[in-house]
Formats: structure tokens, sequence, C-alpha cells
């Protein structure tokens, strides 16, 4: 029901995505709206809520055209594009308007790192993909890394981590080049997120295998299998 009732949102996106940076602020209120819409979107795309994180995002792009842009709404236009193709097969449109939210990102938050490692995150892992060679990825998942680390973020910097070093391999580079940039990463995670670190270990563990390396130091397999 909440996909219908926002079709509206979707034709008007499609129409007028690049008036969007002329669009004026919105009241406070919306603002605090649409930053808990954007947490709320994190949380479901983590917990491969699908269906939810397309209603968020439509939800905050049609608030945003309603009543002005706030950081929230803005990363909604992004998470839209996130998923436009996959909803109407129109990934040229999904790919300028997250394009045009990040000039709006770079013009009217220009000192915000955090808002801008969450949006390039969204950009690098799935809008561009769609349309653009990993290439153009790579740049916004290493923008992520370096501006979320700097903020003070944690949660969006490991998780680009792993993509960083991933999306490398889907190109083509060699696994010993992959696994010694994924390394570059870890003790950094090590330091601010045993979680992810643990997670990591375990994801190259088949890296070290092919390549004949044996386990890594300090990472016991059997008790991540346990936890």
């Amino acid at each position: 029901k909440m996909l219908a009732s926002e079709a509206g949102t979707v034709k008007e996106l499609k129409e007028n995505f690049s008036k969007i940076v002329d669009l004026p602020d919105a009241p406070q209120n919306i603002a605090y709206i649409t930053n808990v819409l954007a947490l709320m979107w994190s949380s479901c795309y983590a917990s491969g809520q699908q269906l939810l994180c397309v209603c968020i995002s439509l939800l905050m792009a049609s608030m945003t055209l309603e009543h002005g842009l706030t950081e929230g709404g803005v990363l909604g236009f992004i998470s839209y594009s996130f998923f436009t193709g996959e909803l109407n097969g129109d990934y040229a449109t999904g790919y300028h308007v997250g394009r045009t939210a990040i000039q709006i990102i770079e013009t009217r938050y220009p000192n915000n790192r955090a808002l801008k490692s969450k949006a390039f995150l969204m950009f690098g892992i799935g809008t561009s993909v769609w349309y653009k060679p990993l290439s153009e990825s790579n740049i916004y998942l290493e923008q992520c890394f370096t501006l979320g680390v700097s903020s003070g973020d944690v949660v969006y910097p490991s998780h680009t981590s792993h993509y960083i070093a991933g999306d490398r391999f889907l190109q083509g580079t060699e696994l010993k080049e992959c696994y010694q940039l994924y390394m570059q990463f870890f003790p950094w995670l090590k330091k601010t997120n045993e979680l992810i670190w643990d997670f990591g270990m375990a994801s190259t563990q088949p890296m070290r295998d092919l390549m004949g390396i044996g386990d890594a130091e300090h990472f016991d397999e059997e008790h991540h299998r346990r936890s």
C-alpha cells in the first residue's frame, strides 16, 4: 500500500530530479523525522528488509520534495537511487538522482564528513555498481572509509573495508594483491570493531588457504565458529 501511495514520488523524481538542488531547507521538525528515517533505513538494510527499505526511501524523498532539504532527506534520494533500477528498470535515472544528491551534499553540507561517508557508501555499493564500471565505485568507497574514520564513525568504514577489497577482486585484481589490500584495514578494525575484524578474518581464511599461507596470526577459527 505504501509503495502504491508513493507512486507520485517516483514520477516526480523522474521528471524533476535536476530541480532537487534548488530546494530550500526544510523546517527543523522535518529534519528530525528524516534523520530518524535514515537511521531506520540502515537498520532495515542490514537486516535484509528490502521492501521496508524501499518504502522508507520513498517516504524520505516524498517529504523532501514537499518540505525541503535535510541531511536525512538527501540520503533518502540516494537510497531511492539504490533501488530504482530494480523497481522500474530505469538505472540511468537512478544514477542521475544519486549523483544529484551527492552534488547537494558537497555544496550544501561540505563539512559534514559523516554524511558524505554514508552517502558515498550507499552510492558506491549500490547505485554506481548498476550503471558504471566498478572503478568508479572504488573512488566513492575509498572516500567513504577516509571520511568516516576522520569523523569518528566506525560502522560505515568497517562495512566499506570489505567492499573495497571485494570489488577489486571482481575487477580481476590478483588474489595476493586483494588480500594485501584487505589486510591494510585490519589493524584499524582490530582496534575499533572486533566483531567486524573477526568477520573479516573468517572471510579471508579461504584466501589464505588458496595462497597456502596458513591461518592468520591471532585468529582462532574454532572460537569464531562457536561465537
